[in-house]
């Protein structure tokens, strides 16, 4: 027997158990200052530790294809919504060059990562960066841009003190159908290649208003392009948004949206010429 086998040994170790000392041994003084202030007491194993001090992968060149792993009918769990915007014009437009954002809102589709060349208009002159527009009358000619999205108002009937409202606007319910349907129908339009709709279910108050809501916000945007899509993306989220007056869970938390792409011309899953 070796000496070093002979204190292996005695020390009570194998072999791989004195690889995983030698390897926590290595990491280097400001990779443990790291670590530790990010320690998740629930994680704490030699594994945990030694998966922590891997160098960092740096992020992948957005114009590089695949982007961030390739897009997926269901997203990864909690992965940026500009992430997923970028993916879905990548992969399904990479031809297009002008995009209209006809709902920027707060700017939540856009990181710089896409490919495309961003006009955005709002309802709300704070949050117009290139004026203030109505998305169901939009004010510009037939296939003006490459691609337009529209992320509808999605919320009916809200309380005046709820969250919700504040964070997303409402409209009564038959605003709201109209206000899509217009929104849609004003998409299609404008666009040249297609259309990315943004749809997102919601709880009512009223059981009558709720049931197959999702179903028939998404029916409601069909119905207006009259096509069905060309594909579906689901994001996915681990945590939901909840209003924190709300006390016992009645319902299912939403914790996601799903993206109606509409392409137009040839429906075909055939690869397209960058723009």
């Amino acid at each position: 027997m070796t000496p070093y086998s002979q204190a292996l040994m005695e020390a009570g170790l194998d072999e791989r158990e004195a690889s995983r000392w030698r390897e926590l041994a290595a990491i280097k003084d400001e990779d443990w200052d790291r670590i530790l202030l990010g320690l998740d007491a629930h994680k704490l194993s030699v594994d945990y530790v030694l998966k922590q001090a891997e160098p960092a992968t740096p992020p992948p060149d957005p114009n590089s294809r695949p982007l961030f792993g390739g897009l997926l009918r269901f997203s990864p769990a909690d992965m940026e919504t500009p992430t997923v915007v970028a993916l879905i014009l990548r992969v399904l437009f990479p031809d297009a060059i002008t995009a209209l954002d006809a709902t920027y809102g707060s700017g939540n589709f856009w990181d710089g990562s896409a490919h495309v060349q961003v006009t955005a208009h709002d309802s709300d002159p704070t949050r117009a960066p290139d004026g203030v527009a109505d998305f169901r009358a939009l004010p510009y000619d037939n296939e003006s841009f490459d691609v337009v999205l529209f992320d509808p108002p999605h919320l009916a009937d809200a309380g005046e003190q709820s969250l919700m409202r504040e964070r997303f606007g409402t409209y009564d319910q038959d605003e709201l159908t109209l206000a899509m349907r217009k929104g849609a129908v004003e998409a299609w339009r404008v666009a040249r290649c297609g259309v990315v709709v943004k749809v997102t279910d919601h709880v009512h108050g009223s059981a009558k208003h709720t049931d197959g809501l999702f179903r028939r916000q998404t029916g409601w945007v069909i119905d207006s392009i009259g096509q069905e899509p060309y594909d579906v993306v689901h994001q996915v989220r681990t945590t939901p948004l909840i209003d924190p007056k709300w006390q016992q869970q009645l319902s299912a938390y939403n914790n996601g949206s799903t993206y109606l792409i509409f392409r137009k011309g040839d429906q075909f899953h055939v690869g397209r010429q960058p723009g």
